[in-house]
């Protein structure tokens, strides 16, 4: 049984011959650079890390590990598909420990006086992202710091997938799927982890990076969560359309028993088992 039949086999609650793993198939499952540097050293790989998210300084698994531990998982993102740089473009720096790992072409670290990294946008002006010295990973420090109040007319999430997004799932997920064996882990456009996510900006989640005042809401304004996270819902199916029709009209047509994902699971069981429960059901019931 290869990686991507013990995964949907899985998804269909039937019994695979072991239990699937999952290292990076996306950032929440991933690993960070510093275990996944000691992780290298241990098994005598000297190759340079290449950091997958910087923020989150999260590594991006290579082959050769996914091979070693049996991974039968592989993301399958656009927006990491697209940012790829060919090789000679990763830019090396030098962490706290003195390990050398590769940064996407563009990044930019500040280095402040107490030894503190802190990320720069794109202009050189400095973000709310700093890692103390020594430290793993790069802290959201206006994360949580009520910056007036909670306005659900801010609220603007994602709509839609770019059209230069679906041809590179199209193609990287046909690639994927016609040369590995591997499960792809579909994710992206709509996903916020019930707002508390800090990968997307304030105007994309629910709680506009004020979670202890949307958890205060949740039990005193509970009309106004359910049309935020209603429009969430909604916002997600929009995204989640140019994938089904995709898929109906044989552009997607790899999709069939090869990806669980954000967007779903091509399992209809698993897809009755989904995480937004019956308000998401009821409403994804009208593209399908």
């Amino acid at each position: 049984m290869n990686s991507r039949e013990r995964v949907v086999k899985t998804l269909n609650f039937q019994q695979p011959d072991r239990v699937p793993i999952d290292l990076g198939g996306m950032k929440a499952s991933g690993i960070t650079v510093a275990a996944y540097n000691a992780l290298k050293k241990h098994l005598g790989m000297g190759d340079k890390t290449k950091v997958w998210d910087t923020r989150f300084m999260i590594a991006m698994v290579e082959e050769a590990i996914r091979r070693r531990f049996h991974v039968d998982v592989v993301p399958l993102d656009a927006s990491t598909i697209l940012a790829a740089p060919p090789e000679e473009q990763w830019v090396t720096r030098k962490l706290f420990d003195g390990d050398e790992v590769l940064f996407l072409p563009g990044t930019r670290i500040q280095e402040e006086p107490n030894g503190d990294w802190r990320l720069l946008h794109a202009d050189g002006s400095p973000s709310s992202f700093r890692m103390p010295h020594g430290g793993f990973y790069f802290d959201d420090t206006s994360f949580g710091v009520a910056d007036g109040e909670f306005d659900p007319r801010k609220f603007k999430p994602i709509t839609s997938i770019p059209d230069e997004s679906l041809r590179a799932l199209e193609d990287y997920g046909r690639h994927l799927y016609r040369n590995t064996d591997y499960a792809l882990l579909g994710w992206g456009y709509g996903v916020c982890f019930l707002g508390m996510s800090l990968i997307t900006d304030r105007s994309n989640i629910v709680t506009q990076g004020m979670p202890k005042e949307w958890m205060m809401m949740l039990m005193t304004e509970k009309d106004t969560c359910h049309e935020v996270m209603g429009k969430s819902i909604e916002a997600y199916i929009q995204c989640l359309k140019p994938l089904v029709s995709g898929y109906k009209s044989g552009r997607f047509n790899w999709l069939e028993n090869s990806v669980c994902s954000s967007w779903g699971s091509t399992s209809p069981k698993a897809c009755k088992m989904g995480t937004f429960s019956k308000m998401v059901m009821l409403r994804i019931c009208r593209i399908l």
